[in-house]
């Protein structure tokens, strides 16, 4: 039998697994996936964020509630836009918002 997997842990492989997913966005839409993207010293410009914010918002998408009303829309909205300067922050903001890969 095998043994479940407590909170922590799913939490903590969910959030690993948002943040790849994120750091591969970041490397795709800055163009930085052809060359060593390291994450950890990435920080976002106002060159790339159109392309990461709209790539982001394409992979996660809008969930909308019961009559159509979006539900996450201020995870986009413009005064979130520190959030993106880091895939590991954005990562934790959305997490901690409710979204999961």
């Amino acid at each position: 039998m095998a043994k479940r997997e407590t909170k922590a842990k799913r939490e903590a492989r969910q959030r690993a697994e948002l943040l790849q997913r994120i750091e591969d966005i970041y490397a795709g839409a800055t163009g930085a996936a052809s060359v060593d993207f390291h994450p950890e010293d990435f920080w976002l410009t106002l060159e790339d964020a159109p392309r990461v914010i709209a790539a982001i918002r394409a992979t996660f998408g809008e969930s909308t509630d019961d009559g159509g009303k979006p539900t996450n829309d201020h995870l986009f909205a413009a005064h979130n836009i520190n959030q993106y300067e880091q895939p590991q922050r954005l990562a934790d903001f959305l997490f901690d918002n409710g979204v999961r890969t």
